[in-house]
């Protein structure tokens, strides 16, 4: 099972899954406000653009961390597979958003 301090045990139910998701869009989301404060303070992002990254960054920390721990089993062998697969899901969010027509690029 995956567990998350401060919350009980995720069983791979729906609510565990939200439970991880949640975190996962609480830490991307941080990270990304911070990251994108410096961005901001370098004039490298306008202050118009900090809400929509941060959402799609939280938005996509969500996903990869509840795909991670729909796929993760029980015990610490299965760590490697929960990190493989939330970089692999960010990797694939991020390259549908570099490549979007919509982003500019």
């Amino acid at each position: 099972m995956v567990s998350v301090p401060g919350y009980p045990a995720a069983d791979n139910s729906c609510s565990s899954l939200v439970r991880l998701a949640t975190v996962g869009a609480i830490v991307g989301g941080s990270a990304a406000a911070a990251a994108n404060v410096a961005r901001m303070q370098r004039g490298g992002i306008t202050a118009n653009q900090v809400l929509p990254d941060n959402t799609k960054t939280a938005v996509s920390s969500a996903l990869a961390t509840a795909v991670a721990g729909a796929v993760a089993e029980q015990g610490l062998a299965r760590l490697g597979v929960m990190f493989a697969t939330g970089a692999a899901v960010l990797f694939q969010f991020r390259t549908a958003a570099i490549n979007d027509p919509r982003n500019g690029s």
